[in-house]
């Protein structure tokens, strides 16, 4: 099975966000480093789906209550 490698504006686009927050979220929060191929850089979509999976919320618990 040959892996499937992403952009960072394919990665934005799918989860709606900006570059800025993408890098961020590298920096911060552990999102999967990008493979560079010289100036390019390119994610590997099954670490992305797998940092996903491992933030999102189990199913059935009820989200935080907001603060007021």
């Amino acid at each position: 099975m040959s892996e499937t490698y992403c952009t960072s504006a394919d990665i934005c686009k799918r989860l709606a966000i900006g570059r800025t927050t993408l890098w961020r979220w590298q920096r911060d929060l552990g999102f999967p480093a990008p493979l560079r191929l010289g100036r390019l850089s390119r994610f590997s979509q099954s670490q992305v789906d797998q940092w996903l999976a491992a933030r999102r919320a189990p199913v059935g618990q009820d989200s935080p209550p907001n603060p007021a």
